[in-house]
Parts: structure tokens; sequence; C-alpha cells
């Protein structure tokens, strides 16, 4: 089976130069991270809590010990 070679040309960008945008300040960035993060948090918690009662109806007892020992993690914090 042959090699494929692909070839590259870079050709100079002749448009208008871009200039860089200043980064967010440090307040808004470490508000927008503990935001999603805490967003994060609740939509596991509670995924996992209905995956926890699907077991349970399902009475699939090795699934419902594997997701409590998941979800006893979130009732430490």
């Amino acid at each position: 089976m042959k090699k494929q070679k692909t070839n590259y040309q870079i050709y100079r960008y002749k448009g208008k130069m871009l200039e860089a945008k200043k980064e967010a300040p440090f307040d808004i960035s470490i508000t927008a991270r503990l935001l999603l993060d805490q967003l994060c948090y609740e939509w596991n918690k509670k995924h996992l809590q209905k995956q926890i009662d699907i077991a349970l109806d399902e009475g699939d007892h090795d699934k419902f010990m594997q997701l409590s020992e998941q979800y006893r993690s979130y009732l430490l914090h």
C-alpha cells in the first residue's frame, strides 16, 4: 500500500492585523469557574440519585451498592 503524502503551502496573510483581547479579570474568571463547578456538582449528584432510584426499582443490589459508594462522596461535602 502506498503512503499518501500531503504538501502544505503557507501564504502570508495580507488582511487587516488582528489584535488580541485582554483576558477577563481574575475575579470574573474565578467566579465563572466556581459557578460552573457548582452546576456540574449539582447535575452529577442529581444524575447519580436518579441512577440509584432506577437500581432500587429494578432490584439490582450490586448496581445499587456501587452507585451508593459513589454517592457517599457527595454526602461528605
